[in-house]
């Protein structure tokens, strides 16, 4: 049986899924984001590939969350002047646990504690 001898009301339901899958098509095709409701799974030796001329973002705002290598993720740390976990080794210009850097970009200033939480809290660094 072709489209041209069917009965009216397969046609009908023929009419019916295409309208559907051209909405669907139209959705993936035509718009600027795409929101995934599960998993995103990508095969070994698949990469994510970027474009080279304004650059990508992940994540656009300071409190989403993003987690490394199975941490729970956090959102943006921010200085809270950390200075438990430092060790002083004794040579060189002396620096304490409370002096502060800014990485010579932007106001914030971090304590070496502040960096080093902030990249375990990620999975950057093993915690």
């Amino acid at each position: 049986m072709n489209i041209i001898n069917m009965p009216p009301e397969n046609t009908q339901q023929l009419e019916e899924r295409v309208k559907k899958l051209e909405n669907i098509i139209f959705a993936l095709v035509y718009s600027d984001r795409y929101i995934f409701d599960r998993d995103i799974d990508i095969g070994d030796r698949r990469n994510i590939r970027l474009s080279k001329i304004i650059g990508t973002k992940i994540g656009t705002a300071t409190g989403q969350k993003l987690g490394f290598w199975n941490t729970t993720p956090v959102d943006q740390h921010e200085p809270v002047g950390v200075t438990l976990g430092f060790v002083d080794v004794g040579t060189g210009t002396e620096i304490t646990e409370a002096d502060t850097f800014t990485g010579n970009t932007g106001s914030s200033t971090y304590t070496i504690g502040d960096i080093v939480a902030a990249l375990k809290l990620c999975g950057i660094i093993k915690a």
